[in-house]
């Protein structure tokens, strides 16, 4: 098991903007201190929700700052960026980092981010998949020939070249099962945050990842299983949730306010299906969070819950959202410090033996 920590840089009541990014670095750089195998950054753009709208530069900025851990973004959002400058971009931080860089990638959500852009979120998917391949045509064959609906290259030079080799390994958001079913047919690696959703649907979609590897001929073994969720230990089980439910409620209700079908928009056909989400996230209670929104206890709860997730749907890395709603520096830094030495150990004591 791999653990790994995202952090979203959530804007906090009464403190500056600098103070905020400052202590969510410190809280980042410190990961490495307590051994965590990566750390991940969110990108978003004209609101509080996150304050990082360049991943990559912080990515630049921590690869200084650290000697071994992996650095990921989580993700960067696609439609929003000049493919080659991205792949160019990404190249340098892959080379200034010593080959650490991983390349999460997601078509975005949020309407207030495709208006500030004045992109079209109806043209995301279309976007996206191009620049993917943009992408990996100027990282395994240093030139780029491409004519897309939305974008137009030829002959185009691409320098640097990544340390990674054949490229900076990209990693996929996925939420859907079909989702899941076709990156595993492409051989694509996946990152999920699957907020809510029951231990059922996450075993289904593993399941349907490892098994339609193997049909496709990939080992199933050269690939993570990758969950992100919402983590806050504390010395008791209910100190701990009771800290982790009020900044999770707040969290989720300023995550409501940004989602398609928020307000009195309706949402765009590509995110028709946010609308629903939209609704149950506007709606949700203190106890369907403290049940359902994440690895919130004692040290022997969050273990519990962790190898349940192991066992029962095959996750092999686990990556702890600790910073989240208006969760205070210091409380962050204490549960990642009581997560590491006693949380992460269980599990590197049963892969030993």
């Amino acid at each position: 098991m791999e653990f790994g920590v995202m952090n979203l840089f959530p804007y906090k009541k009464g403190n500056s903007e600098k103070q905020i990014i400052d202590e969510a670095i410190e809280e980042l750089t410190y990961a490495e201190e307590l051994g965590f195998d990566s750390v991940w950054i969110a990108e978003h753009h004209f609101s509080e929700y996150g304050l990082i709208g360049n991943p990559l530069m912080l990515a630049a900025h921590l690869a200084a700052k650290t000697k071994k851990i992996r650095i990921g973004t989580a993700v960067t959002i696609l439609p929003f960026y000049n493919p080659i400058r991205l792949a160019e971009d990404a190249a340098l931080v892959d080379i200034m980092s010593g080959g650490r860089l991983d390349l999460g990638v997601g078509r975005g959500y949020q309407p207030s981010e495709f208006e500030g852009f004045k992109i079209d979120p109806n043209e995301s998917r279309e976007r996206f998949n191009e620049t993917v391949e943009i992408l990996t045509q100027a990282w395994t064959q240093g030139e780029v020939n491409f004519k897309g609906k939305h974008y137009h290259y030829e002959n185009v030079k691409i320098h640097p070249k990544p340390n990674q080799q054949p490229h900076v390994p990209i990693h996929f958001a996925s939420v859907s099962t079909k989702t899941f079913e076709i990156m595993a047919e492409e051989g694509r690696h996946i990152l999920t945050s699957p907020n809510f959703t029951p231990m059922d649907i996450i075993k289904r979609n593993f399941d349907t990842y490892k098994n339609v590897l193997i049909k496709n001929g990939y080992n199933p073994t050269d690939y993570k299983f990758p969950l992100m969720q919402q983590v806050h230990v504390a010395p008791t089980s209910q100190d701990a949730k009771i800290t982790a439910v009020q900044n999770s409620k707040q969290y989720y209700d300023l995550l409501a306010t940004l989602l398609p079908g928020s307000g009195s928009k309706e949402a765009v056909d590509e995110y028709k299906f946010y609308e629903k989400v939209q609704e149950s996230t506007a709606n949700l209670t203190l106890e369907e969070i403290e049940k359902n929104g994440g690895c919130f206890g004692s040290t022997q709860e969050v273990i519990e819950r962790i190898k349940y997730l192991e066992e029962e749907a095959g996750v092999n890395q686990f990556i702890g959202w600790f910073n989240f709603g208006q969760m205070g520096h210091k409380k962050t830094m204490e549960t990642m410090e009581l997560f590491a030495k006693e949380v992460i150990p269980a599990f590197k004591k049963t892969h030993s033996m």
